[in-house]
């Protein structure tokens, strides 16, 4: 079964190529280029800087933090755990590694970054039969995935051949493509996100993290082929060469919610479409 002619009942196709669509439920800015980002620094940087003010004020000389809110994904109440293992501040407290931390008290104890993806994916019109392929997933996010959509097709990293990066996967036979904290350490880049767009059907969604270089045009990549760990220093113009490695559009998403234990200075994750 192809997106274009999937169905429930007598809805429309969930996915279609073209221009990215979000469900406003992911809390979320939305940008395409640097410049789209420099230009919303400018404008929001009172909001920036009071979130970061926000943050300052949670910071503990405890060794744990624990905070109340909602877990997006799965739809319920609970309670955000952090290890206080961060930055520094000058009068001895600590925050926590956001990104790292922030774990809900649900069934598989995800952190910040990978309930983030998960809501994304559901956002975007995840439903259980769909085909998925993870990259490197840990054991905890795919057990969370596959209790959604359990078929499921987990790879642990790239295989290189002739100096290209491969995937053991058919050709357009996912609705889903997950990597996380991956694309990094990826030499040659360019082929490891061709091989991601091949395995997706048309109209398909490829969602990541990835430590992302957001004072960075163009990225700093290594010589390849391999896996080496921070291989590539991956800022904006990771969002043409999506393009150019055959999906159709890509943003880059700003998102940030204390509720939903998305806190964090710059919390980004990447989508793109077939």
């Amino acid at each position: 079964m192809t997106l274009q002619n999937a169905r429930i009942g007598t809805q429309a196709p969930l996915f279609r190529p073209g221009a990215l669509s979000l469900a406003p439920r992911f809390p979320a800015w939305r940008f395409r280029s640097k410049a789209e980002f420099d230009d919303f620094w400018q404008l929001h940087q009172s909001t920036l800087d009071n979130r970061h003010l926000r943050q300052l004020a949670l910071a503990t000389r405890d060794k744990t933090y624990e905070s109340p809110g909602t877990c997006a994904a799965c739809l319920c109440p609970t309670g955000f755990h952090s290890a206080v293992n961060g930055e520094s501040l000058s009068d001895g407290r600590r925050m926590p590694n956001w990104r790292e931390e922030q774990k809900c008290g649900c069934p598989h104890r995800l952190n910040n970054r990978q309930r983030a993806v998960l809501h994304l994916a559901q956002a975007c019109g995840l439903m259980g039969w769909m085909k998925t392929l993870l990259l490197g997933a840990p054991a905890d996010f795919t057990l969370a995935w596959q209790a959604r959509a359990p078929d499921v097709t987990q790879l642990r990293r790239f295989h290189f051949t002739g100096g290209a990066a491969h995937l053991a996967v058919e050709t357009a036979s996912c609705h889903f493509a997950i990597s996380q904290d991956e694309l990094q350490d990826i030499e040659p880049l360019q082929s490891a996100l061709a091989e991601l767009a091949r395995s997706l059907l048309p109209g398909g969604r490829l969602i990541f993290t990835i430590p992302f270089h957001i004072d960075l045009a163009a990225s700093i990549l290594g010589p390849g082929p391999a896996m080496r760990a921070g291989a590539n220093q991956l800022g904006w113009d990771l969002l043409d060469q999506l393009k150019n490695a055959g999906f159709s559009d890509a943003e880059a998403l700003l998102y940030w919610s204390e509720e939903l234990g998305y806190l964090g200075n710059m919390n980004f994750l990447f989508l793109a479409i077939k």
